[in-house]
């Protein structure tokens, strides 16, 4: 069983477009009744919050299935089969065919940006900011670190462009930590960067692996577990440069998947402030099939939780709740870095 688990973190260590690919197939069929009663009834027997969302998936198999005809072209199937899914409202649920992917973005598009590059790029960052791998980043007044960065997909971060930043700012005041529009990525950065901000192993919560036909069959508890970084162990009692930094995460409701699990881990973090809007959410990693027709689909398998047993599917809840002001926005500041900078000039 312990082998089983590995394997299953091994195929969930990505997640987003950054993910492997691990396809479950079907026998080859054309046939858009066949196409439709496998992607259901996969997703019947696999699909992790029907319960959690209070969906009730037979209604929805009967409001579409009597819209599917064997012979309708790939376009309506792929609408009808797109709008099934919709009713899941999950991020991490999508069909991919060669013509276009289905989404369901209200996770974002239903709640204010609270995010304005242009803000950001001409009144912050400005010319002088350093680039350093994934991370923009720049030392603002008050000595204060400022770092942006937009993905935890693309590469994996390196000790040494983390180095980099630690020489920079390990002698700020504080750092403004800014994930605002961080869609996720690797599950792999999520666990590198936590594991530079502590000193002590933690657990900042577990999940649930789906495995059994029924809505409620679910694994025992797996803990999502953090080991401090191991530069300089062989020094007892050397402690992570920035363990002990003030942290104050910038977040909006574009931060899903791998960033909601950092937010999650920073919120139980000692010496972090959490300012913004509700992450997005995305707390199901999700396993990727195939349709008979070969069109790819994927949603979510897992369950995570808090170490209190609070669902991350919705999101995790600011310790500052705000949005942008109008206000702010026609003078072309940025209400979050300025809450985060007037709170650390206090």
């Amino acid at each position: 069983m312990k082998k089983i688990f590995i394997l299953i973190i091994t195929v969930f260590s990505c997640i987003i477009t950054s993910c492997d690919m691990l396809f479950m197939t079907n026998e080859a069929s054309n046939d858009a009744v066949d196409n439709f009663e496998s992607m259901w009834k996969q997703l019947d027997e696999k699909y992790s919050f029907f319960e959690y969302k209070n969906i009730d998936w037979d209604s929805v198999y009967n409001v579409y299935k009597p819209m599917v005809l064997s012979d309708m072209d790939e376009q309506d199937l792929f609408d009808i089969l797109s709008k099934m899914m919709n009713a899941l409202y999950d991020g991490h649920s999508n069909i991919f065919a060669p013509f276009d992917y289905s989404r369901n973005w209200s996770w974002f598009l239903d709640y204010p940006p609270n995010f304005d590059q242009n803000i950001l790029e001409r009144n912050y960052l400005g010319n002088d900011y350093s680039v350093t791998g994934p991370f923009k980043h720049k030392r603002l007044e008050g000595n204060i670190g400022y770092i942006y960065y937009s993905s935890f997909s693309g590469s994996l971060i390196t000790q040494e462009q983390w180095d980099y930043l630690v020489r920079e700012y390990v002698n700020t005041n504080a750092i403004i930590f800014d994930i605002r529009n961080n869609g996720g990525g690797y599950m792999a950065n999520v666990q590198f960067i936590a594991s530079q901000l502590i000193n002590e192993t933690c657990t900042y919560g577990y999940y649930k692996v789906k495995n059994g036909p029924e809505h409620d069959s679910f694994s025992d508890r797996i803990d999502l577990t953090v080991t401090p970084a191991n530069k300089n162990k062989d020094h007892e009692g050397w402690q992570r440069p920035l363990a002990n930094k003030d942290f104050y995460l910038l977040t909006n409701r574009h931060c899903y998947s791998a960033a909601n699990f950092f937010a999650t881990f920073m919120k139980q973090r000692p010496n972090t402030v959490i300012i913004g809007d509700n992450t997005g959410g995305g707390g199901g990693l999700p396993m990727d099939y195939q349709l008979p027709n070969g069109w790819n689909y994927r949603f979510s398998s897992t369950i995570t939780y808090t170490n209190d047993g609070f669902n991350i599917e919705h999101g995790i809840e600011p310790d500052i709740k705000m949005d942008m002001s109008q206000e702010d926005i026609a003078q072309g500041k940025d209400s979050f870095i300025e809450k985060a900078l007037s709170i650390i000039g206090d």
